[in-house]
């Protein structure tokens, strides 16, 4: 399988099949899998929780952020 000639072919299509096949391929990495984070990876996410944790206020709900994306629309 070429990847290269395969992420050209994706690229002709919509926005929303392109989305579609990212979440199917999510979603069939087994849940076992161990995932590694590069260190810039993980300093970014260490200094994202600890701006949470200094801030919990700070965070919106799933729901809240759904809502302010359709709004974009």
């Amino acid at each position: 399988m070429d990847i290269q000639q395969t992420l050209a072919d994706f690229a002709s299509l919509s926005v929303d099949d392109r989305l579609r096949i990212v979440q199917l391929l999510w979603d069939s990495i087994p849940p076992e899998t161990e995932v590694t984070v590069s260190p810039d990876q993980q300093h970014e996410l260490d200094r994202r929780i600890a701006a949470h944790d200094a801030d919990p206020s700070s965070a919106i709900s799933r729901r809240e952020l759904e809502r302010r994306l359709k709004e974009r629309d």
